[in-house]
């Protein structure tokens, strides 16, 4: 399962179509569509984070992130789309996504559990991003969710609740007026609810065995380029799309469907460990955000999951050196 160039083709259409005209900011969009295009998998993610903050700072950008998502074509999605079409219900076309998106497609990387009452689809992303940047790509995820809750159960339907790690100027009153939903912000994980009974609304042309045989295929073919990709590799996306509330190496186990002590000799076969992982994830995420002047240092502390200020530079003055203020000024200065 690759990156089809189909979503690529889609996004920069829909760009053309719907963005600013602005001559600098398209030729470095297209550059970065290019470039990403014809890169490896976990290249895109740093190309596709560089994308979304360009995006993020458009005049346009809330309108154009719920534009894209509601426009981009089921087609543009690759292989996996005929399999998400034919769900039986929403709630199998949510679950077949978590499992197979991050092999899929670059930068976010999907989770999704339920109960009796309703289902939580989480957001992260697998390189650092600005807030911009997220606030981008969430509200295209939400529409992109919007519009699937509709087609499986029926106009009218909506999602429940939208959880938010940080607010991002403007863009709640934009999901009130594209959505109906107003998010709220302060949470652990980026979080879309769904009610149980829309969850489990029969789909319309839903295909139960097609689409457990599609899954199947999806295994057997996700197994085979799982196996060439390092266990650091996967740990190090999974850090980052969790860096707020960092797993513990269990639970990173059980989501790679290994026992800990299997991961544990994994990494020491790389020669690395899991302390030292997330020693580098942090380092990698702070000191590209600590890039972005606009963003206060302690909200840079906080999406690290540091109650406050001096613990965050005490700790990145241990990690490389400096302090966050001092690695924010020696960058302005490269700039110039």
């Amino acid at each position: 399962m690759t990156v089809s160039s189909t979503q690529w083709m889609q996004l920069k259409r829909l760009f053309a179509q719907f963005a600013p005209h602005d001559a600098a900011v398209a030729e470095r969009f297209d550059d970065l569509v290019e470039r990403a295009k014809g890169a490896p998998l976990c290249e895109q993610h740093r190309l596709t984070a560089e994308l979304t903050d360009l995006l993020g700072e458009l005049p346009t950008a809330q309108d154009l992130a719920f534009f894209l998502g509601r426009h981009m074509p089921i087609t543009a999605y690759g292989d996996m789309a005929l399999a998400s079409k034919i769900a039986p219900n929403f709630d199998a076309a949510l679950r077949l996504l978590s499992k197979f998106h991050s092999r899929a497609a670059p930068l976010v990387l999907y989770t999704y559990t339920s109960d009796v009452h309703e289902g939580r689809f989480g957001v992260g992303f697998r390189a650092p991003v600005s807030s911009r940047g997220q606030a981008f790509v969430l509200g295209a995820a939400a529409a992109v969710l919007s519009i699937e809750l509709t087609r499986f159960a029926g106009a009218g339907s909506k999602l429940e609740r939208i959880e938010l790690t940080s607010d991002c100027e403007g863009w709640k009153s934009a999901y009130l007026r594209h959505l109906g939903v107003s998010p709220s912000t302060g949470h652990d994980h980026n979080m879309f609810v769904i009610r149980r009974a829309a969850l489990d609304a029969s789909n319309p042309i839903g295909d139960a065995e097609t689409f457990e045989s599609l899954v199947a295929e999806y295994s057997r073919r996700v197994d085979l380029e799982e196996s060439g990709i390092s266990a650091s590799v996967k740990v190090c996306e999974l850090l980052i799309a969790n860096i707020v509330d960092v797993p513990t190496l269990s639970a990173l186990a059980k989501n790679l469907h290994m026992t800990p002590r299997q991961l544990r000799l994994a990494l020491q076969r790389e020669a690395t460990s899991y302390r030292e992982l997330v020693r580098q994830c942090r380092i990698k995420y702070a000191s590209a955000l600590i890039k972005d002047v606009t963003l206060p240092v302690s909200q840079i502390a906080y999406r690290l999951g540091y109650a406050d200020l001096s613990s965050f530079t005490h700790s990145f003055k241990r990690w490389t050196g400096k302090t966050p203020s001092e690695l924010r000024q020696a960058s302005l200065e490269r700039r110039q």
